[in-house]
């Protein structure tokens, strides 16, 4: 199978999309290096997925699309909006669209297992941010993606404890997401465009983005912890 690539700019890097995956993502510094890898991470995500899919022994990836992202004010950066988020959500989409969000957020809690509650805290040497902020930013973007369709869950923004904002979030993401079959609308906000299918791939890339970046912050505080640091 041939799968399609829409690659993004931001935050410096190159994010290459698999359309026909919601969530499988390569990423580097250039288009280059983020079309490179995108073979290994589509067979990597139909592991991970455990998707019924006979794709060969290579996965063929060719681009479709390629954007930068672009500053409509000074404090927001407007994000891709492919032609492949255009089309709306199918009945036959749901149940594989559910098991991926289940799985995505099981690989956002995985990533920070044998970490204590003060450890989640800690910022290491290298690192911007904590293995709690990074879990409060996943949970904050996903009820902002919805918030651009109008399906924000308001009384989580003011929700303190972190990981249940992120599981309510989530839970109410699924709870949505049936009524958004067959939702046709673009919506537009500060120069974005949104659509339901926008909001499910950005809502599983992102969690896998930061659940890769939160091994890593667990990482480093395990290793400081054994040098004794």
């Amino acid at each position: 199978m041939v799968y399609t690539l829409n690659l993004e700019h931001l935050d410096g890097r190159w994010y290459a999309h698999v359309a026909e995956l919601p969530g499988a993502f390569s990423d580097g510094t250039t288009v280059d290096e983020a079309t490179r890898f995108a073979s290994q991470s589509i067979a990597n995500h139909l592991v991970w997925s455990e998707a019924d899919v006979d794709h060969g022994p290579r996965p063929l990836a060719v681009v479709a699309e390629i954007i930068k992202s672009w500053n409509y004010a000074p404090d927001f950066e407007v994000n891709a909006f492919f032609a492949t988020d255009r089309p709306p959500l199918t009945e036959d989409e749901l149940d594989g669209l559910r098991k991926l969000l289940y799985l995505a957020r099981a690989e956002l809690l995985d990533s920070f297992l044998g970490l204590s509650i003060d450890q989640l805290s800690i910022v290491p040497e290298g690192e911007a941010w904590s293995v709690h902020d990074a879990l409060r930013h996943v949970a904050t973007a996903e009820n902002w993606y919805l918030d651009r369709l109008g399906l924000a869950h308001e009384p989580a923004w003011e929700m303190k404890d972190t990981l249940g904002r992120v599981l309510l979030v989530r839970q109410h993401l699924l709870d949505v997401l049936p009524g958004l079959v067959g939702d046709e609308r673009i919506a537009e906000w500060n120069g974005e465009l949104w659509s339901p299918r926008k909001v499910v791939r950005r809502a599983l890339w992102h969690e896998l983005l930061h659940a890769r970046d939160i091994k890593r912050i667990r990482g480093r505080i395990l290793a400081a912890r054994s040098a004794g640091v």
